[in-house]
């Protein structure tokens, strides 16, 4: 069965404005004035886990002006060389617990457990519940993210959210000094294992007269 619309009846509405500046007046304004746009600068960095030890401890995982977003990822070091070896696949490897310190004090009071238990108290926060809250999602967000079983078992990250007021970088903040450091707790002696870190900066693109300049430190 074949279906025809037929139009009775078609209206277009034209309305005309006179711009209040002329295209070139507009185009020599922004040459003219210095122009701010803000980014996000990208830092990282892969340091060698000792082997043979169960409890490791990572100085200064970041310093200086420190990011407001910061990834870390284990994984072995046969997978920078092998084809045939998902790159990223980043499983657990055996990690028992951890915990960043930053200048010297602990982002969260207590390691964070890595494991499945399915706990919603304060007192027990596990890696995957504090990965959601980093990443902006609530824990029991299922729409978002990997699932808990998908997270333990090949898209582990460790994800730390270092805004003042927990916003994900979604505001803009003074820059922050100081250093982080990483204590890491395996189940078993570690064996040829390296972390991958990566920063999130937020940073400032200036165009004055054509030039362009680059701030990492606003």
């Amino acid at each position: 069965m074949r279906l025809k619309i037929k139009w009775r009846d078609i209206k277009l509405r034209v309305k005309r404005w006179t711009v209040p500046y002329s295209a070139p007046e507009a185009v020599n304004y922004y040459f003219t004035k210095k122009q701010y746009y803000p980014i996000n600068r990208v830092k990282t960095e892969v340091r060698n886990i000792d082997n043979g030890c169960t409890s490791v401890w990572i100085p200064n995982v970041v310093s200086g002006q420190l990011p407001w977003h910061l990834f870390c990822v284990i994984f072995k070091r046969s997978q920078e060389a092998m084809l045939d070896m998902d790159p990223f696949c980043y499983e657990t490897n055996g990690l028992k617990e951890y915990q960043l310190l930053k200048n010297s004090i602990p982002v969260h009071s207590d390691p964070l457990i890595v494991d499945d238990a399915d706990t919603d108290t304060e007192g027990s926060i596990t890696a995957y519940k504090y990965f959601k809250r980093a990443m902006g999602y609530t824990y029991k967000s299922t729409g978002y993210g990997p699932s808990k079983a998908e997270y333990l078992s090949n898209q582990f990250m460790m994800v730390w959210n270092l805004c003042p007021d927990n916003c994900v970088g979604a505001h803009d903040h003074a820059p922050m000094e100081g250093h982080c450091d990483l204590r890491l707790t395996f189940k078993e002696p570690t064996d040829k294992l390296d972390i991958f870190i990566m920063g999130v900066y937020e940073s400032i693109i200036t165009v004055d007269r054509g030039v362009v300049e680059l701030n990492y430190a606003v």
